[in-house]
């Protein structure tokens, strides 16, 4: 029974961290680990908190203009 129930668990947990990814919501961990690893580079010298993170995304995303339309 209970390797039934962590198999489960196993299941939910990967598409739960699936579904993340997705739709980017994981995108402040990945940086996180990412970091971690790597440590400060000249472009960033120090960790972004999660409020400056998707701030820095937000106006990397619509800092060049979309050709389309």
């Amino acid at each position: 029974m209970k390797t039934r129930r962590n198999a489960r668990w196993e299941i939910f947990k990967k598409l739960w961290w699936g579904f993340r990814q997705m739709s980017g919501d994981a995108a402040y961990d990945v940086y996180l680990r990412h970091w971690r690893s790597c440590g400060a580079t000249e472009e960033t010298p120090r960790l972004l908190t999660r409020g400056e993170f998707y701030l820095e995304r937000i106006q990397q995303r619509y800092r060049t203009p979309s050709r389309c339309c």
